[in-house]
């Protein structure tokens, strides 16, 4: 902003220097609440600016000034000095302050007062250009900008979803392979604090720009109109119809219509449900993962935007393939659809509960192939309920994966397909209640497990509760940082043993998950490492009575350190951050 007379309080303004300190085409600098500021005299006029290139971070005040337009040394981008306004990339501007002659010294202040919305707007605009560009450091500026100003978390992840829910993703999962790990890396992000949930968001908005780049615009069905024509009996009848037609437009207008009828959410999520499961285990458990955490997402965004997001799991629920078409399948498939006709008429149904899920956990993960469902109809008969039935099979999930053998790197796939797929309908069936469909999910599920019993072979040695070994068990700080490094070194079983005696010694179970989620975003995650990430830790909160819980911990400890990965994310996240507390990538010195 040119030289001005302002009305700012004193306390507002900052003295910079004498006004003829400063000769025409030079510059000082200084700093205004700990941001560095370059003040140029040109043509006469004094401005002000962030003396950092938005770009890289690079000295503004190293650039070459001509005709009111200050252009940066390093890549060429070009700055207004009356307004910080870019005319290289739109919208990417740098702030400008207001200056003021007082008395023969030059004051530099805040400012215009608008400047917060305007700031917030920006940010909003930045992030929505790095969600097309997948540019990871783009992403970590506009992120940390964001929340270090004091911005809201949850718009942020409103922002991104409605911004995915405008597109038409390709890929496997559509923008629902996005979608699920914003919901999950944003709902994480809660256990931590300060630069560390500021990398769990940009990790958030980085596997969004996964599937936002390159997308096309998506235009979104309308509900059946009008409403008070619509029965929603037969809306239920033509949901499973079209499902099973695979006609992706019949079951995004029926899945509109029951929203736009305001009907309770957990009525058509029981009707959703019923159309994945009326076929079976389709598309290895994707369309019950990404069905549950389209519910998980409308928690934070909230219900309004239900027609919209639950229209987009339209092509996962009409597309999805079904594992009665699979070889591995085929000695289960009358069996499994005989079930489901008993579930359904109720001559198969749930009990009161109390079974020893435990027990039925080991019998399910260790039991012969063909003894899973006679395993599972025993336990009803026997008066389990779903909820029984259900956790058990997640127990089996978890040991599936804590005894995962490193010899099957490439088929980490299965466990997390499996793991993912368990809790999904365990968090279904205790927000929304018991329903045949859904206890036909938890049967498919155990089948799958059953065909993954291969993966424990040869047989990992677990952590032994009575052998701490060289451990510092009594420590929990320094089990914390053992851990780690363990994760750091890629050692699996010794990550392993250092989360199972911290849990077994009775340690904090919060600050234990809060340090195993900041040291695995560390990484670049992807869709499936944050969707087992966040079921293990469901299921770890889940099994709070169970004795061997840790091994929940265990095998997400396990997995992240036998792991290989990238940290592009992580050090984009870290330049972002030096630039938000005011310092330079490079070249920068305000002494100079």
């Amino acid at each position: 902003m040119s030289t001005t007379t302002s009305a700012n309080a004193p306390s507002d303004l900052m003295d910079v220097c004498a006004v003829d300190e400063i000769e025409d085409g030079a510059y000082k600098l200084t700093r205004y609440a700990g941001t560095p500021v370059a003040v140029f005299r040109n043509a006469g006029k004094v401005f002000a600016i962030d003396n950092r290139c938005p770009h890289m971070g690079f000295p503004l005040c190293k650039g070459q000034v001509h005709e009111g337009i200050v252009v940066c040394p390093w890549h060429h981008w070009k700055f207004d000095l009356a307004t910080g306004g870019c005319f290289t990339v739109s919208e990417y501007d740098v702030t400008s302050y207001n200056v003021v002659e007082r008395d023969g010294r030059l004051l530099i202040g805040p400012p215009a007062p608008d400047r917060e919305q305007r700031m917030f707007d920006r940010y909003e605009d930045e992030l929505r250009e790095g969600l097309k560009a997948a540019d990871a450091f783009q992403l970590a500026k506009a992120v940390t900008r964001y929340l270090q100003a004091g911005g809201d978390a949850q718009r942020l992840v409103r922002f991104a979803a409605e911004t995915a829910f405008g597109l038409q993703a390709g890929g496997p999962g559509g923008s629902w392979a996005g979608l699920t790990s914003l919901a999950n890396a944003a709902h994480m992000s809660r256990a931590l604090d300060g630069e560390t949930r500021v990398l769990g968001m940009v990790q958030a908005m980085r596997e969004m720009s996964r599937v936002i780049s390159g997308a096309a615009p998506r235009r979104p069905v309308r509900p059946l109109e009008p409403l008070e024509k619509n029965d929603p009996e037969r809306l239920r009848h033509l949901l499973l119809y079209f499902a099973d037609k695979r006609t992706t437009v019949g079951v995004e207008r029926c899945l509109a219509t029951l929203v736009a009828m305001d009907l309770p959410p957990e009525t058509v999520a029981h009707w959703a449900f019923e159309a994945i499961a009326q076929h079976l285990y389709p598309s290895g458990g994707h369309p019950h993962d990404f069905l549950y955490r389209c519910f998980d997402l409308l928690d934070q965004i909230g219900w309004n935007f239900a027609p919209t997001a639950l229209g987009t799991l339209a092509a996962t629920i009409a597309g999805a393939d079904w594992a009665e078409q699979s070889e591995p399948w085929s000695p289960y498939v009358d069996r499994l659809f005989d079930i489901r006709r008993r579930l359904t008429d109720g001559a198969l149904k749930p009990g009161p509960g109390g079974a020893d899920t435990n027990a039925l956990g080991h019998r399910l993960a260790e039991a012969d192939r063909l003894e899973v469902l006679d395993t599972l109809e025993q336990a009803l008969q026997d008066g389990a309920s779903a909820e029984d039935l259900s956790r058990a099979l997640n127990i089996g999930w978890m040991m599936r994966l804590a005894r995962f053998a490193l010899v099957n790197e490439t088929d980490w796939a299965q466990v997390f397909h499996g793991v993912i797929a368990a809790d999904s309908i365990d968090q279904a069936i205790r927000r929304f209640g018991p329903s045949p469909a859904l206890i036909a999910c938890v049967f498919d599920s155990a089948v799958a497990l059953a065909l993954t019993q291969s993966l424990n072979l040869p047989m990992p040695r677990l952590p032994d509760p009575a052998k701490p070994g060289d451990l510092p068990v009594d420590d929990p700080d320094a089990l914390l940082a053992m851990m780690a490094d363990c994760l750091e070194l890629r050692q699996p079983d010794r990550a392993g043993a250092c989360v199972a005696h911290y849990v077994l010694k009775g340690h904090s179970p919060k600050a234990l998950i809060s340090a195993m989620i900041a040291a695995m975003l560390r990484e670049d995650g992807d869709f499936h490492t944050f969707q087992t990430m966040r079921a293990t830790l469901n299921q770890f909160e889940a099994l709070e009575s169970d004795p061997q819980r840790y091994l929940t911990l265990v095998g997400l400890a396990r997995m992240f350190a036998a792991q290989r990965m990238r940290r592009s994310v992580l050090m984009s996240t870290r330049f972002a951050l030096k630039l938000s507390k005011g310092e330079y990538l490079a070249g920068g010195d305000d002494d100079e």
